[in-house]
């Protein structure tokens, strides 16, 4: 679980924006993203990497990846970065870009893991 270390947007209000990854027992993990708002409609949220973009989709307030592969392919990607951002369009059409550090992700993702499948 993070929050963003930077936030942009011309947004009026919103809730607490995060990012989190979760791992059910002897499961795959799965990527969570929360902007803090109402999604528009049938959007999606862009994750940004240092060489790489994913796109997710949305539902109300929450963004989830389409596959586990594409869950995995994110984790991936997140390993090899210091930093990520998440770009999102809420339902009035405004944009939110939050930027969250990675760091320590590698160490937490590892536990996470060795927790869950145990």
């Amino acid at each position: 679980y993070s929050v963003p270390q930077d936030s942009q947007g011309n947004y009026r209000e919103r809730n607490n924006p995060y990012f989190l990854v979760k791992n059910i027992e002897n499961s795959n993990p799965e990527i969570t993203i929360s902007s803090g708002f109402m999604y528009k409609k049938s959007s999606e949220v862009e994750i940004s990497l240092k060489n790489k973009k994913f796109n997710i989709f949305t539902f109300e307030n929450l963004a989830w990846a389409y596959n586990m592969n594409q869950d995995l392919d994110i984790i991936k990607e997140i390993k090899k970065n210091n930093f990520l951002e998440i770009y999102a369009i809420n339902k009035y059409g405004r944009y939110a870009k939050d930027s969250y550090s990675l760091e320590g992700f590698d160490l937490a993702y590892n536990k996470i893991v060795q927790f869950c499948n145990k």
